[in-house]
């Protein structure tokens, strides 16, 4: 599943948005087999639906109605178990603090424009943010900022790049020594799994977190015997796929 999810200002122009494009199942880089625009709150949402490796159908990976909308990007167990098919009794279960393991991105928005996006912190999927006078935006591919949003498309190519992308790509002094949040648009940033990431009040709300944390059970386990914790993560990535 690809989205956008776009957060209006004070001021927006349902103009400056590209709707006629984001509603195409030719917006994300791979197309889509179906497309849904949502409206809640303050929020403007589009996702692109794929069955190439589950079915993402309505109630299973996203639902909406006018009090909530939830939404599952990815793949995910609760409890070392397949979750439930209902989307609504999994997010009610979030609340019992369910062990979840996977890769994934949950997205939940109620009616007062309040939520979360929820990630593992080691998460490969990836997340982008932009914002201008009009809007915040923040989506899956940044394929879909660029085109769907009409201020990008202002100026030419050379006057949005940023030239910091390259300085963090060449990485000088060869050692890594924050995350690279650049991309080659000086307005786009990339957001991090580790990265804390909710709705407030119809807007999205992310704060930047400097480092990972990593759990201290893991950390026990690896300086205890490295070789094992190794071996028994391989053995549970294998029984998961």
């Amino acid at each position: 599943m690809h989205f956008i999810i776009i957060s209006k200002k004070e001021g927006f122009d349902e103009n400056s948005i590209n709707d006629k494009y984001l509603k195409q199942i030719k917006a994300p880089s791979l197309i889509a087999e179906t497309t849904e625009k949502i409206k809640i709150n303050n929020f403007i949402v589009y996702i692109y639906n794929y069955s190439q490796i589950l079915e993402e159908t309505e109630n299973y990976s996203y639902y909406f109605d006018e009090n909530n909308l939830y939404l599952i990007n990815g793949i995910v167990n609760e409890d070392n178990a397949l979750r439930k098919h209902d989307i609504g009794y999994f997010f009610e279960s979030l609340k019992k603090y369910s062990i979840l393991t996977g890769d994934y991105q949950l997205i939940s928005i109620d009616k007062e424009g309040n939520g979360f996006l929820k990630t593992p912190q080691f998460s490969l999927k990836q997340l982008f943010f932009y914002e201008d006078e009009k809007c915040k935006v923040l989506s899956s591919e940044i394929k879909l900022i660029i085109d769907g949003i009409k201020n990008l498309n202002k100026n030419k190519f050379v006057d949005n790049f940023d030239l910091n992308y390259i300085k963090e790509l060449m990485d000088i002094g060869g050692e890594l020594k924050t995350f690279n949040r650049h991309t080659a648009f000086e307005k786009i940033r990339r957001i991090y799994p580790h990265d804390e990431k909710k709705f407030k009040s119809g807007t999205i709300v992310i704060k930047k977190n400097k480092s990972l944390k990593i759990p201290e059970e893991v950390e026990n386990k690896f300086n205890k015997d490295k070789a094992y914790l190794y071996d028994n993560y391989y053995k549970e990535v294998s029984e998961f796929v």
